[in-house]
């Protein structure tokens, strides 16, 4: 290969990894990729561990740690239904705002917690998964605020 493939091989190769969703930190504490229910399981055992007495997440409030344990549960059960066959997009979904709550219940951080949709686009049959974190969706909500505030008209005076 040419020395001008390769830096465009690179250069391709680099994008691509820069198009990695960020809801898969490094620093987060369950990973929304086990290819499996046992895979799974065993992700849930360790967090479990860790939010017991000396463990990592043990000075987290008992009652996020129900909550933990509760979705926990959940995501259990949408591996366990389904098996070894891949997820559906409703399941990759519900799998991604699950694990992000749980990352964001254990680490404190709510405004980088993910949360996915499915949206139809207009004009067509087809789905999108739409994904922002909690931070960009209030901003787009306050922009939009915003907006509506510079476009609407101003009270007229005597229509008080």
């Amino acid at each position: 290969m040419s020395g001008r493939r390769h830096q465009l091989l690179a250069f391709c190769i680099a994008f691509l990894a820069s198009l990695a969703p960020a809801f898969a930190s490094a620093a987060d504490p369950l990973a929304s990729t086990a290819a499996d229910a046992a895979e799974f399981r065993t992700q849930a055992d360790g967090i479990r561990a860790s939010m017991k007495a000396g463990g990592q997440y043990a000075e987290v409030p008992a009652e996020k740690q129900k909550r933990v344990g509760e979705q926990l549960e959940h995501l259990q059960a949408i591996y366990d239904k389904r098996g070894s066959k891949p997820a559906t997009q409703r399941q990759e979904v519900e799998i991604i705002n699950v694990t992000s709550e749980i990352n964001a219940l254990l680490t404190g951080n709510d405004d980088e917690r993910v949360i996915c949709e499915q949206v139809k686009k207009t004009g067509s049959n087809r789905h999108e998964r739409i994904c922002q974190t909690v931070a960009q969706r209030n901003a787009n909500r306050d922009g939009g605020k915003a907006a509506l505030r510079e476009i609407r008209p101003q009270g007229r005076a005597g229509n008080n």
